[in-house]
């Protein structure tokens, strides 16, 4: 009985410490307006293809935060751990981002060639990063060409073609629910 008693009490007192920091930070909503895109993925096999246009959060004001540009472009290829494809690369050429309806490329990046590394769930994965692109919120269309190879060579060019959707999403956040992590 005692020991219940104790935990009713320390209940009782996060209770009423969260309500008084509520009162003092005065439960002000946050409003989240997130400008995102669609995560496209290609499975081939036992392996995956991943892009990723990921927006910077900034601060309009107290109450307001945005994701929007500028974006960061992430293009990655996984595949179940195989200890003879370690030493491999994955070369990337052609990378180009385009708006969905126009056929011109609205950006055009460097070719490149990313060794595999071994995550922490087991899988070895090979990825390249683009940043500080200012993308309007629209449609885009992701075309390159990848190649796995053991030297620095491409041996045979797989063409891939990823659709990034643009997504809206809006939230309102009180205190409370930043402190419970909803």
């Amino acid at each position: 009985m005692l020991l219940n008693n104790s935990k009713n009490k320390m209940s009782l007192r996060i209770l009423f410490i969260s309500f008084l920091v509520c009162i003092f930070t005065g439960c002000k909503m946050t409003t989240t307006k997130d400008f995102s895109f669609s995560l496209p993925k290609i499975n081939f096999g036992k392996g995956s293809i991943q892009a990723h246009l990921r927006g910077t959060w900034k601060k309009l004001d107290k109450n307001t935060e945005v994701r929007k540009e500028p974006y960061e472009l992430l293009l990655w290829i996984s595949i179940p751990y195989d200890e003879s494809l370690l030493n491999h690369t994955v070369i990337f050429k052609g990378i180009s981002l385009k708006e969905k309806d126009k056929n011109i490329p609205y950006l055009v990046f460097d070719d490149d060639s990313v060794p595999f590394y071994k995550k922490y769930d087991g899988t070895l994965t090979a990825g390249v990063n683009f940043k500080n692109l200012n993308l309007k919120h629209k449609d885009y269309v992701l075309n390159f060409s990848y190649s796995i190879s053991d030297d620095a060579s491409p041996q045979y060019l797989t063409p891939v073609t990823m659709v990034f959707k643009k997504t809206y999403n809006e939230n309102k956040l009180s205190f409370w629910d930043i402190l419970m992590g909803i």
